[in-house]
């Protein structure tokens, strides 16, 4: 075959057709890649209740005997366990309930939104103010031994 053979069948449609499509099918496949890597981290930043406390439901603090304490105590942790990425948290709303099927919305809290560097802990303490607790029947139940769900 000469060189002008040569040419002429490196500038056939079919060959150059074939070199779009193995260009096509090694661009798809470090795509491919690409995400599985990106989604197979399995560590995935944390959020958790780390303390709630209901003072009014202390049995073992006496200075609440005359005058009940309607509010909620909580700490709320935010990990980020991830080594090679910092998060962008949105504000994140919370939602207390009371009740074992959650069916008493109690009150509601907003943690602004904020930025997490990588590896790095941020915890959140505030108080908030229910409403709708039927508390005599909470302080009872719990005088009785018994608990109360919140949520």
């Amino acid at each position: 075959m000469s060189r002008l053979d040569e040419i002429k069948a490196r500038a056939h449609p079919i060959f150059l057709l074939y070199k779009l499509c193995c260009l096509i099918i090694v661009f798809i496949i470090a795509l491919m890649i690409i995400l599985i890597v990106v989604n197979t981290n399995t560590v995935r930043p944390s959020c958790s209740i780390k303390n709630f406390y209901v003072p009014s439901l202390n049995r073992l603090d006496n200075s609440n005997s005359g005058t009940i304490n309607n509010f909620i105590f909580f700490d709320l942790e935010l990990k980020n366990r991830l080594d090679d990425i910092s998060v962008r948290y949105d504000p994140i709303n919370l939602t207390f309930f009371y009740g074992p099927k959650s069916s008493l919305p109690i009150g509601n809290y907003t943690v602004r939104g904020f930025h997490q560097g990588k590896k790095k802990s941020a915890q959140r303490r505030d108080v908030v103010e229910p409403h709708g607790v039927p508390w005599s029947d909470a302080v009872n139940a719990v005088s009785n031994g018994s608990t109360v769900v919140f949520r």
